[in-house]
């Protein structure tokens, strides 16, 4: 064993960006040069990964065997086991795993205790002593850096995790898992912490020939069917370690000759899915990646997954144009912050006109582009479904269709996580975290405060990391995904989903909804552009300059360089001068009489005010972009919302509806006038009579998926009118829920439900309709229904933040989009029997 010189690769370009990760070891400049690298010649390495790869397959087989037989078992036995009970079965399973959540993070900041404070590993390799040490260090830590989420405190914390790695690892093949445990080492690969073995070739890491080593081929390289045997031997020892862990658990758990056999709540279990012991809802698969299906990009899901979220974020958008409560509710919510109290009036009003106005357009037209690039592969799919082939090369125009999908998403990730760092100063749980200045020219700002007492702004991660945890993880994702050193999305995702499930109601708290609904589209954008790097075979990448004619025609591209500049100084100062005036002008509550509707009518005024004077900007702005005419329609259409048809039938019906409550109550008076006497001078609470309502027919599933069923130009469509056999659906909940949904969908305008209802109650009562629900990332969760009670329709709600309870406001918001895309309404649900499931 010797220190040796070697390029990344002897075959391929020295900088080729798809070679060097796979051929990196620790001798190579910028990695850590206390490690020893042996070149291996190549009988052994072709042994080596050989012998890995058959002894990880039979252990996948033996335990697929194992859940086959004794599912029932192994999974009623470890839930019931104890935190204690399973940590001791797991260290009976492997004895040197590291304890710890997040080792990657952990050990890289305790190399201190390591270098005598240095903070780095010795780059001299003749300080004997440092080397020894640095060793023995990755000798301990080898598993940790080749499965970092394998350790105690994760598994023995929640019985489903193991549950979920039973299932997944021993369900699906190894070659289905490469791309994910390639990325779980990268930065120890980078680092150089255990890429110590070279050897020229590479690895076949699919099909039949899987673990084989052959001469290194560039064009399967490039598309990581195969890879360079540094890397690629990581990932088998990785997949080896696991399964031989795994194996000897449910041998553990279920020796084998205790003759225990059934699997049929296994089988229930694995098809319904894995969640959070205790939690209604489903964890995300992006921020639980290891335990969950292996990460792969569908067409078909991505995009029936961002019609949903346009469709969520179009809703919104029409809501603050055509509902003067939901405005206000939000602009009441929004300013309340820490950091606005402390800026001038007119400043705040900019600031809110941005989260009102700017953000929510720019929002839609990104997701709207998101599903027209989704639209045009999953239209490509179907044609070349049949050639798409790991170990083969992709069909040209379906490749660029990847790339084209590819590169706007990582575009609109990096411009979320920009905007991120913009957001963080102005949250009042991290306000303690900035110094806030003033420059000369009287512009705010602010400089992030080192919590160590030492200079502002100097790399100060560690002092965050083991004092501020949630801090660290959301300015680690503010820095760019392509960095080298970056940490992965997924990952601080998960971490901070993690930390927020275990923190006190202050710790979560620091999280406000502003941030929390952001986390949520930086997930959106993540989880696809993740997603494409790890289906294989790897895309070859899409550059603008070189797109052709017909893929510039693709409204992506067609704007791909046409951005709206920002409001001018006049026109910000007015729009923020309306709002203000909106905000000033509230909705009013209570008793519906003359008085109420004067109110109403005074409180619309200034919210059409607003949105004219916002239509007028925009038609400016896209104009001033080059924007076809038609293209300037579009969007001047996204702030018209309280001109069409719909806005005017509703607010007229309300309308109707008070008059006719104002109407009863005068004749209720007149008919005690002339009876008895009264004695009661006004009621202290809403009438709560029945009266006819003027509803639109409600709509109903359409026959491809709701919520977005048709989408013409990316524009998320409602579904049809109901068909004659679904306008008598029924759906049968308990009391409970009864309950939750009348408060979505109140009989009357007379009817006025207070207080809140638990988040947790709300995703109870739609499971108890049918639905599934899955945390997508952030607050945002996925609602799908099942086949029983609807045509498999998809919806996203942001759940609240901090405080989990959905407002009176929200609840009926919600009501209303539920009523669109799924047609359901308060005459929908029913009792269910006592006694019936």
């Amino acid at each position: 064993m010797a220190f040796i010189e070697i390029g990344p690769n002897e075959n391929c370009n020295r900088d080729c960006v798809e070679c060097l990760p796979q051929f990196k070891t620790a001798s190579m400049p910028g990695m850590d040069q206390s490690l020893v690298v042996t070149r291996v010649n190549d009988a052994t390495a072709g042994h080596t990964t050989r012998a890995l790869a058959a002894d990880a397959e039979k252990d996948r087989q033996y335990i697929r065997a194992k859940l086959a037989q004794s599912g029932d078992a192994i999974r009623s036995r470890w839930k019931k086991k104890g935190k204690d009970k399973r940590e001791a079965m797991i260290l009976e399973a492997q004895s040197n795993l590291y304890r710890d959540k997040w080792p990657e993070l952990r050990t890289m900041f305790d190399y201190d205790d390591f270098t005598d404070g240095k903070g780095f590993l010795s780059m001299d390799s003749r300080d004997t002593e440092a080397v020894g040490k640095a060793q023995s260090l990755n000798e301990r830590l080898k598993n940790s850096q080749l499965l970092p989420y394998l350790n105690i405190e994760t598994l023995k914390e929640d019985p489903m995790r193991l549950l979920s790695l039973l299932h997944h690892r021993s369900e699906s093949k190894l070659e289905d898992w490469v791309m994910f445990d390639l990325q779980q080492m990268k930065l120890s690969v980078e680092g150089g912490s255990i890429s110590r073995h070279y050897n020229s070739n590479c690895v076949v890491m699919y099909g039949d020939k899987y673990g084989e080593l052959i001469m290194w081929d560039r064009a399967q390289c490039h598309r990581w069917n195969c890879i360079g045997y540094p890397r690629a031997v990581l990932v088998l020892e990785a997949q080896s370690t696991l399964l031989g862990f795994l194996r000897r658990v449910v041998d553990i758990i279920a020796p084998q000759d205790a003759g225990i056999e059934g699997s049929t709540e296994w089988s229930t279990l694995a098809a319904a899915g894995f969640k959070s012991s205790g939690e209604v809802e489903y964890w995300s698969t992006f921020s639980n990646q290891a335990f969950s299906a292996p990460p792969t990009f569908d067409p078909e899901a991505a995009l029936k997954s961002a019609r949903a979220q346009l469709a969520a974020a179009e809703d919104h958008l029409r809501f603050l144009q055509t509902d003067a409560v939901y405005i206000q509710n939000l602009l009441g919510k929004q300013r309340r912050g820490e950091h606005f109290t402390q800026m001038p009036t007119e400043k705040v009003w900019k600031l809110l006109v941005a989260d009102l106005l700017v953000f929510p357009i720019t929002h839609v037209r990104q997701l709207r582009n998101v599903v027209d690039e989704c639209k045009n592969l999953v239209g490509l799919y179907s044609t070349y479904k049949y050639e798409i082939n790991v170990g083969q090369a992709l069909p040209k125009e379906y490749e660029r269709a990847l790339g084209a999908l590819e590169l706007l998403c990582i575009n609109l990730y990096q411009g979320e996580r920009i905007e991120l760092e913009k957001i963080l100063p102005t949250v009042p749980g991290f306000h303690r975290n900035y110094k806030y200045v003033t420059t000369s020219k009287g512009e705010h700002g602010s400089l992030l405060r080192n919590i160590d007492n030492g200079a502002d702004n100097k790399d100060i991660s560690e002092a965050y990391f083991r004092r501020e945890p949630l801090y660290y993880a959301l300015i680690n994702l503010c820095k760019n995904p392509e960095d080298v050193d970056a940490i992965r999305v997924p990952f601080l995702m998960g971490f901070i989903d993690d930390h927020l499930a275990h923190a006190n109601s202050k710790e979560r708290a620091r999280i406000d909804q502003k941030l929390y609904d952001h986390l949520a589209r930086m997930s959106v954008y993540g989880e696809i552009f993740t997603a494409l790097r790890m289906t294989r075979p790897l895309s070859a990448g899409f550059a603008y300059d070189t797109a052709t004619e017909e893929e510039k025609q693709r409204r992506t591209w067609r704007h791909w360089r046409c951005t709206p500049g920002n409001l001018t100084d006049g026109e910000s100062k007015k729009v923020s001068e309306l709002l203000l005036a909106l905000y000033e002008t509230p909705m009013p509550a209570g008793k519906k009489d003359q008085a109420w509707l004067d109110r109403a009518a005074e409180a619309r005024k200034h919210l059409a005010a607003f949105w004219t004077y916002a239509r007028q900007v925009r038609r400016r702005e896209v104009a001033d972009v080059g924007f076809t005419d038609a293209d300037i329609e579009e969007n001047v259409a996204l702030f018209a919302a309280d001109q069409t048809e719909e806005y005017t039938a509703e607010a007229t019906a309300e309308t109707e509806m008070v008059e006719k409550i104002i109407a009863a109550e005068a004749a209720k008076k007149q008919k005690v006038g002339r009876g008895a006497v009264q004695t009661s001078w006004g009621d202290t609470k809403p009438m709560e009579v029945e009266l006819p309502v003027a509803r639109m027919k409600p709509k109903t599933r359409p026959e491809d998926y709701a919520p977005t069923a048709s989408i013409d130009n990316g524009v998320a469509e409602a579904a049809p009118d109901a068909d004659a056999e679904q306008e008598g659906q029924r759906i049968p909940v308990k009391a409970e829920s009864l309950r939750i949904f009348a408060k979505m969908f109140p009989s009357s305008a007379a009817v006025v439900f207070k207080g809140a209802v638990r988040w947790q109650q709300f995703v109870t009562a739609m499971a108890d309709a049918g639905c599934s629900a899955t945390h997508t990332g952030g607050s945002a969760v996925s609602f799908d229904q099942c086949a029983s009670t609807g045509a498999g329709g998809t919806i996203v709600f942001h759940k609240p933040h901090p405080d989990p309870e959905v407002d009176a406001v929200m609840l009926q918001t919600m009501g209303k989009r539920l009523r669109k895309w799924f047609g359901w309404d308060a005459d929908v649900f029913v009792e269910r029997e006592k006694g019936v499931k």
